[in-house]
């Protein structure tokens, strides 16, 4: 009877948990816009981050050197949002209603400076592990 009891008050305090999955990255085919940009600001709004950027170079898309954009991203890494920091990013993502967003299911990253310079876009990969008959 003990133990039923110890059986019910532990499912009773289970909660569900959601987790991030992606099928695939998303490389330069599969999204709007590739850039690399550095962070000038934050904000939390509606349940998403707004993240102010200044572009650096534009690999896809009509943005110029220079130019200061908005990304946004879910604030919940559940719903793969992007934990954005102060620094430089290779940003990857889709315009909707003029506003781009991204997701860590493409190859938005934050950049070192020594990769900067170097820096070439990433292709669609699928993070799917094939199995073989």
């Amino acid at each position: 009877m003990k133990r039923i009891l110890i059986t019910i008050l532990a499912l009773s305090f289970t909660v569900a948990t959601y987790a991030c999955s992606c099928g695939e990255k998303k490389g330069i085919e599969s999204v709007d816009a590739v850039f690399i940009a550095k962070v000038k600001s934050i904000e939390e709004i509606d349940n998403k981050y707004v993240v102010t950027m200044k572009i650096k170079k534009s690999f896809k898309g009509d943005y110029q050197k220079g130019q200061k954009i908005e990304i946004s991203t879910p604030t919940q890494s559940a719903a793969c949002g992007v934990t954005f920091t102060k620094g430089k990013y290779a940003i990857y993502g889709n315009e909707h209603n003029k506003q781009i967003s991204t997701r860590t299911c493409s190859h938005t990253a934050k950049l070192e400076s020594s990769e900067i310079k170097n820096y070439e876009p990433k292709k669609t990969r699928n993070m799917r592990k094939r199995i073989s008959e």
